[in-house]
């Protein structure tokens, strides 16, 4: 077989796999191959590693609708579940950035689809929606921008910040020991990157940034946490 003949039988290969794809994933490739130039049929490589659901994204580990982009950077799409939108991590490389806005169109159709099928999902009285429910009900991390929790699961932000306290010596040691910290001390020196809260006598552990909020019942919880939500810084 020529050269010729094996780059026509896997390109033929590539089309028919984005033929196949679930609605979801088409939506996302192709907001993908706005972002980042790169061909439908090169974007699709990658494309068996991701969900084909919003249910089975929701239950991705640490239950963050997370897309990375078919750049070989660290550009990642995520997906709001309280205000509904998609936005880039700030690490995401700068030629996606730059396209950011001129693919408005796909993140629309994308934001449309994934609005409809939460509240498809949400409102349903049925397995999926009871999936969902108990999603929400433990979700490791909620994105969101500002940042926000669920209020009908977690206290508000608000209300964790006005009843904050102070991590025990052995919290914050934990903290500390595990590296989930900020360099936010006098000069560049570590400080611990979770806080708590005590509200009508429940413990929440908070890790957060301006748009991305981790709200956990256990220090481990928002320690794992950690490593996540320092992407949306």
């Amino acid at each position: 077989m020529s050269d010729a003949d094996s780059n026509s039988r896997i390109a033929y290969h590539y089309r028919l796999l984005i033929a196949g794809l679930a609605p979801l994933q088409k939506l996302m490739l192709d907001l993908d191959t706005v972002l980042t130039g790169n061909a439908p049929t090169e974007v699709v490589r990658q494309y068996h590693h991701y969900p084909d659901t919003l249910e089975k994204w929701l239950q991705e580990p640490g239950g963050n609708p997370v897309w990375y982009l078919s750049d070989s950077g660290y550009s990642r799409v995520v997906w709001s579940v309280e205000d509904g939108n998609v936005f880039l991590t700030y690490n995401s490389t700068s030629r996606v950035k730059d396209r950011w806005e001129s693919a408005q169109p796909q993140r629309k159709a994308l934001e449309d689809y994934l609005k409809a099928e939460y509240q498809r999902l949400s409102g349903r009285e049925s397995r999926a929606g009871r999936v969902v429910a108990t999603l929400l009900e433990t979700a490791e991390t909620v994105v969101a921008q500002p940042p926000m929790v669920l209020e009908t699961r977690h206290p508000k932000m608000k209300a964790l910040k006005d009843n904050r306290v102070e991590l025990d010596d052995a919290e914050r040691k934990e903290v500390m020991r595990r590296g989930a910290v900020w360099h936010h001390g006098k000069g560049g020196k570590p400080t611990p990157a979770v806080w708590k809260a005590e509200i009508r006598g429940k413990t929440y552990y908070v890790c957060n940034t301006h748009r991305a909020a981790a709200v956990k019942p256990t220090l481990k919880g928002a320690i794992r946490a950690f490593d996540f939500i320092e992407t949306t810084s």
